[in-house]
């Protein structure tokens, strides 16, 4: 439940206080906290109920460092060396190679974690896999940027719909995955609820008994 309120709300709000998040500096390593901590709390669970990996190591470990990775690249565009008002061709190819190697990381780490879970038996079926579909989606549309972007230069329009299609998939699959989460959480909820009714009901006629 908290983990998928956090995927949500890491998603959805700095789509609502944009106009304010501009205006703050380092906003968006406050979104990038929230989604760290998401994804932390989807591994390790709370007071030792709730991973979604099983806490096995491989998927514990991967979930870990895609959060660690997700606040260091926030940070990092901070800084000075990337944060250039006035671009040059030594700062678009430098930034484009940080660009490059982060989201090789981010798949590669998103591959091994979404493999994990849904493998782990954690998460009932068929929702087990909904990590692995979303990126799915997600890599769809980063290669359709890929295919798109040597043609840029002739067609801006082109890249500037690539962009947009990538950043919304993306933020619909957070969203997906967020509320699929808190759905599950409470569906567990009500089944173990129930349990617990019978079980008392149950003691309770053979008190009577």
């Amino acid at each position: 439940m908290l983990g998928g309120s956090l995927l949500v709300g890491a998603t959805v709000l700095p789509l609502v206080l944009q106009p304010v998040a501009f205006a703050v500096g380092g906003s968006s390593v406050l979104w990038a906290a929230m989604l760290a901590a998401a994804l932390l709390i989807l591994a390790f669970g709370v007071r030792g109920a709730g991973s979604i990996t099983a806490r096995r190591p491989l998927g514990t470990i991967t979930l870990t460092a895609l959060a660690v990775l997700n606040v260091t690249m926030a940070v990092l565009w901070l800084t000075p060396m990337l944060a250039a008002d006035h671009p040059t061709a030594e700062y678009l190819a430098v930034t484009a190679t940080i660009t490059q190697v982060d989201l090789a990381l981010r798949f590669a780490l998103a591959l091994v974690a979404t493999t994990q879970i849904a493998r782990a038996g954690v998460v009932p079926r068929p929702w087990n896999r909904a990590p692995l579909w979303c990126l799915a989606a997600v890599t769809v549309a980063w290669l359709i940027q890929i295919v798109v972007r040597p043609s840029a230069t002739m067609d801006p329009a082109a890249l500037s719909w690539t962009v947009t299609l990538g950043g919304t998939i993306s933020s619909l699959a957070t969203i997906f995955l967020g509320v699929l989460a808190i759905a599950l959480a409470n569906r567990h909820a009500g089944a173990r609820g129930a349990r617990t009714a019978g079980g008392l009901e149950a003691h309770a006629r053979a008190h009577d008994r």
